[in-house]
Formats: structure tokens, C-alpha cells, sequence
């Protein structure tokens, strides 16, 4: 798994999930919310979001094995290609 998070900067977490927590400019959140949105219908899945005021957290499991997959992982990638590009 430190292999895995190495290549995903900004992630933290181990086998049992991902996570990470940014703060997305204002007039921007949105349009990145809806993009990310985009991505997780596309692929079947999705990110447990939580916002604050001030920051956005995505955290990042295959529900119904309770485990973190390749596909949890490529999302992970995929949303941060979003919010850093």
C-alpha cells in the first residue's frame, strides 16, 4: 500500500481505505465537484465526500469488500488529476 500512496500524492490511508482533504478556490469547487461527479458515473463508483467550509474530503473504498482496490485507486487518480489540473 506505500507504494500505492506513493504514487498518489495528497492520499493518505492504508488497505481499509484512501483519503484526502483540499481546499478548492472559491468559484472553482463547484465546477470541480461536478466534473468529479462526471468521472464516478462514468466509472460506477464513487467517493464519500464530506464539505466544511473551508475544505472538501474524499475518501476513497469498495463498500462491499471493505478494502481498498484497484479501482479505488484509479479513482483516487482520477480526482486527483482534476484538482490539480
Amino acid at each position: 500500500m506505500s507504494a500505492t500512496l506513493a504514487d498518489l500524492p495528497g492520499w493518505t490511508g492504508d488497505v481499509r481505505g484512501l483519503e484526502r482533504t483540499v481546499v478548492l478556490p472559491p468559484g472553482v469547487g463547484q465546477e470541480v465537484r461536478d466534473e468529479i461527479t462526471r468521472v464516478e458515473r462514468a466509472m460506477n463508483h464513487h467517493a464519500v465526500v464530506e464539505e466544511e467550509a473551508d475544505r472538501t474530503t474524499f475518501r476513497i473504498w469498495t463498500h462491499a469488500r471493505g478494502v481498498v482496490t484497484e479501482l479505488d485507486v484509479d479513482l483516487a487518480r482520477r480526482i486527483s488529476e482534476i484538482i490539480d489540473g
